[in-house]
């Protein structure tokens, strides 16, 4: 049997606290709960969209969303992370990013950024996002060196398909590219390409390269250590290439110093040894 009396009592209490002038808490949502808030209601407003049409502007409705929200919660930049990047200088990339810790992130343009990152010394591609409520993403592809060019002097450093990357730093440890071999010769920059496909048909020769002339337009000398030079023929080079590859690994030929290793007639090779290497082979 229910107490009536008490019932009435505790609804009586219950009045006369909100009499009182009592105030029930709430907990208010979090900041991460109330974007999962501003999500669905920016959800629920795209649903008058039809799926075609959706499907169609689907780059344009999520960007319209989002911006939404970023004026929502007022999104202000705490954060940037980067990756893919080695060579790009970080105060010329910060500089094309043009955004400070604080700085709102409502409106932000993706778009314009990536262009001018893009623009950096080094940066073949980018990729920039906009994570609310606080970060901006970027993901860098740079070019990769392979080579230096020396063009009247100036010395680049270009990728396989010849570009001109960047000039080598005198004197960096990680940006003056000793290593790498140099090209030089009339048009070696638009064959550099063409080079590097024929080198990685013989790698353990492509290791040992460490310049390259190009000759009349047309074929190339190959420098290697010691004084080496191996000239390469017009046509059928890969397969001039591979009989090298072959007499250096059972004669070790790219060993002896200050060699010359004539490939261009096709029914024969031509070697010049110096007087030190009589008798050699």
């Amino acid at each position: 049997m229910v107490n009536r009396r008490t019932k009435s009592a505790k609804g009586t209490s219950r009045r006369a606290r909100r009499q009182a002038g009592h105030v029930r808490r709430t907990r208010l949502p979090n900041r991460h709960e109330a974007l999962k808030g501003l999500f669905a209601v920016a959800a629920l407003t795209l649903s008058w969209y039809g799926g075609h049409q959706l499907y169609q502007n689907w780059g344009s409705v999520t960007n319209s969303a989002e911006e939404f929200i970023a004026r929502q919660i007022d999104a202000q930049l705490q954060e940037v992370m980067v990756s893919g990047v080695v060579y790009a200088d970080p105060a010329e990339l910060r500089a094309a990013l043009d955004m400070e810790q604080g700085n709102s992130l409502v409106g932000f343009d993706a778009q314009a950024t990536r262009e001018r990152i893009q623009d950096v010394t080094w940066i073949k591609s980018a990729a920039v996002t906009r994570e609310l409520p606080s970060t901006i993403r970027l993901e860098i592809t740079e070019y990769d060196p392979l080579a230096r060019l020396d063009v009247g002097g100036e010395v680049w450093v270009i990728d396989k398909n010849g570009v001109q990357i960047a000039e080598p730093v005198v004197g960096s440890e990680t940006h003056n590219f000793e290593e790498l071999p140099i090209l030089r010769g009339q048009g070696a920059d638009t064959a550099a390409e063409a080079l590097f496909e024929l080198l990685d048909t013989a790698p353990e020769i492509a290791k040992l390269v460490r310049g390259g002339t190009y000759v009349g337009n047309r074929r190339w000398d190959l420098q290697f250590d010691g004084g080496v030079l191996v000239k390469l023929p017009e046509k059928n080079a890969e397969t001039a290439l591979q009989y090298l590859a072959r007499l250096h690994e059972e004669r070790k030929i790219l060993s002896v110093e200050d060699v010359m290793v004539d490939l261009r007639l096709e029914d024969r090779i031509v070697l010049r040894l110096p007087p030190a290497a009589n008798g050699y082979l």
